[in-house]
């Protein structure tokens, strides 16, 4: 009786552990910019919007089990993030002054693709809207 006791006890220590890290963990670690799925306004420069591409190809963001974030995009910026349901929230720390927060960077909210694994970003700019998408790479 005694060994069926601990077998229990240990796959419901088990379950519990593997139960215990939550939906968050679906989007802890790196993602980066897939620059095939961005999406830029129209523009009669083609070659400005390859470049924009190529430019936004480098963006990284890494979302950490603490829910702390790293994003680079030519900076560095850090903060916090949250997830409920299908939405991820970025809220960057203040930066020091000679590094002030990109205009539209107070908060950021990416929509989850379970599916596709990947996490995108809508905004309207002047001169359009501006849908980036970023990939799991890790």
């Amino acid at each position: 009786m005694y060994p069926r006791k601990a077998l229990l006890a240990a796959l419901s220590l088990a379950c519990l552990a593997g139960c215990d890290a939550g939906p968050d963990q679906e989007v802890f670690g790196a993602w980066r910019v897939d620059p095939k799925e961005t999406q830029l306004p129209k523009t009669p420069f083609p070659r400005l919007k390859e470049r924009i591409k190529q430019a936004v190809s480098n963006t990284t963001l890494k979302l950490q089990p603490d829910h702390q974030f790293v994003f680079v995009s030519g900076q560095s910026y850090k903060g916090a993030w949250s997830l409920k349901g299908d939405t991820v929230t970025l809220v960057p720390k203040v930066q020091p002054k000679d590094k002030p927060l990109p205009e539209g960077f107070e908060k950021l909210e990416f929509q989850l693709d379970r599916a596709a694994k990947t996490l995108s970003f809508k905004q309207e700019t002047a001169v359009g809207p501006v849908t980036v998408v970023l990939f799991k790479s890790g």
